[in-house]
């Protein structure tokens, strides 16, 4: 009986592991487009523990042309922004 639970589980681990393999991959791959500012940004991710937030975060900033929100905040006319999970970079926009 606990030899089919264990084939599954390991089955699953490894499925698990391929996945976030060609996902990180794709992410590479994807941030390799990105103009340089934001390929160093891309660069940061990978020492994240969110990496998948961290990269996305960095595409919606290259997106808009967003760039890092300064530790002294944000100038006049603009506030900070983030996505709403672990690791994402903040970034400053233009108030409408």
């Amino acid at each position: 009986m606990k030899k089919p639970v264990i084939i599954i589980a390991i089955i699953t681990c490894i499925l698990i592991l391929i996945s976030n393999f060609y996902s990180t991959d794709k992410d590479n791959k994807e941030s390799s487009n990105l103009p340089d500012y934001y390929q160093q940004l891309a660069l940061e991710c990978e020492t994240k523990e969110n990496y998948s937030c961290c990269i996305s975060s960095v595409n919606n900033m290259a997106n808009e042309n967003h760039k890092l929100s300064p530790d002294s905040g944000c100038p006049d006319g603009f506030q900070e922004n983030m996505l709403r999970c672990l690791d994402s970079f903040k970034w400053c926009e233009a108030i409408e």
